[in-house]
């Protein structure tokens, strides 16, 4: 993160060019004062004339600093001195930063006796050792604060406009506010996870259950369809209830499949085709040598595609088996289901039976089942080919799977 994040703009850090170094003095002594400092580098200022101020001061200043604490790019800083919480005030005139005054420096003034109410900071400023432009970089800037024992840093823009002053504890500060919106948000998002599973746990339990009762009631219509066929006399009739009861009982499957899965967005396809030609068979007491083999490629589908091809396949499947092999004992049926293309998908339905003598569009006029076929392929809004001889029968349909 750039190091003016990380900035502090405390006004009384800055002095005007014309400032008198006396108040330059008067600022640091009250700061010692408020920080409780045992340091008493400054005596009172009403203490005498500033010929004896000076020499009061001037031994605290070479005890307690080096001769010299001016640092530059390269050297290495001294490694005892202890910095105060201020250590130096930045000159700025309309904004733009033009030197610095370290206490350093403050010190060795006194020392040297001149008048510090006649002389300016302007006179004796001097340059930065070092200044941070505003996109620079806080790890970098941490890199320098330790090598030069440096704790006031200067950004600034362009045109020498200060922007703000970061230190050692205003980077801490800002690591720690960081870290701490970091944990605030990281708990944030915690919660609401949390919060989204339990949500998407009940949703779960709840579509979980409505595919269980969904598939109970479809279960209730079968049971009832074919309680009320066993009062019908009528062959067509039979017939019609019995085609009935096998589209609800397609329908069921896919619901109790659905209850099981712990997948509610998708369907093994393979084993749902498994268990629905299975019920077929017995639904229509087929004989045994009449075999339907599956080639169904392991495939999740979502419950859209399932419902539209497994009625489909059912439908077709029921043709097969009440048409296909009239006056015959044998025979087969084929059910092959695969994808070809990304997100594209073929099925197709075939037997070796004895084929429709009639044309394809009388067939579909005679036949409720193939309407219904040709209607669930436009809802895919997939294509359908048909081709029948005394070879058999073949149903090949593509389709796009829908989102």
């Amino acid at each position: 993160m750039p190091v003016l994040y990380y900035a502090i703009q405390e006004s009384t850090l800055t002095f005007a060019p014309d400032t008198p170094l006396i108040k330059i003095v008067i600022f640091w002594e009250d700061i010692i004062k408020n920080t409780g400092s045992e340091d008493k580098s400054f005596p009172a200022l009403d203490s005498g004339s500033w010929e004896s101020y000076s020499t009061q001061v001037e031994a605290n200043a070479r005890r307690l600093i080096p001769l010299s604490n001016s640092l530059s790019i390269g050297e290495e800083p001294p490694k005892s001195q202890a910095l105060l919480p201020v250590d130096c005030v930045f000159i700025v005139e309309k904004s733009q930063l033009l030197g610095i005054l370290t206490l350093t420096d403050l010190k060795h003034l006194i020392a040297s006796k001149i008048n510090l109410a006649t002389v300016t900071i302007a006179e004796v400023m001097r340059e930065p050792i070092i200044t941070l432009p505003e996109n620079f970089d806080i790890n970098t800037t941490m890199q320098i604060v330790r090598q030069y024992g440096l704790y006031h840093l200067p950004i600034i823009d362009d045109m020498n406009i200060l922007l703000g002053i970061v230190t050692p504890d205003s980077i801490t500060a800002g690591l720690q506010k960081e870290l701490s919106n970091t944990s605030k948000q990281l708990e944030r998002e915690i919660a609401q996870r949390r919060s989204l599973e339990l949500a998407l746990k009940e949703k779960e339990t709840l579509l979980t259950e409505i595919h269980h009762r969904v598939k109970n009631n479809l279960q209730i219509i079968s049971s009832l369809l074919r309680l009320k066929a066993r009062h019908i006399s009528d062959e067509q009739a039979i017939d019609i209830f019995q085609d009935s009861q096998n589209r609800v009982q397609a329908m069921a499957m896919i619901h109790e499949s659905m209850s099981k899965s712990h997948n509610l967005a998708s369907i093994k396809f393979a084993d749902y085709v498994h268990n629905l030609t299975n019920n077929l068979l017995t639904s229509y007491g087929v004989t045994p040598n009449i075999k339907i083999h599956l080639n169904i490629e392991q495939l999740f589908l979502n419950i859209n595609t399932v419902v539209h091809c497994g009625l489909i396949i059912n439908e077709l499947i029921c043709n097969a088996i009440k048409h296909a092999f009239l006056y015959r004992d044998t025979g087969n049926i084929y059910v092959n289901f695969r994808r070809f293309e990304y997100n594209k998908y073929l099925l197709d339905v075939s037997d070796d039976g004895v084929g429709f003598p009639q044309g394809l569009e009388v067939l579909r006029n005679q036949s409720i089942g193939l309407q219904i076929v040709w209607s669930l392929v436009e809802q895919l809004e997939g294509t359908i080919a048909f081709n029948s001889n005394k070879l058999g029968t073949v149903f090949t349909i593509k389709f796009v799977m829908q989102n």
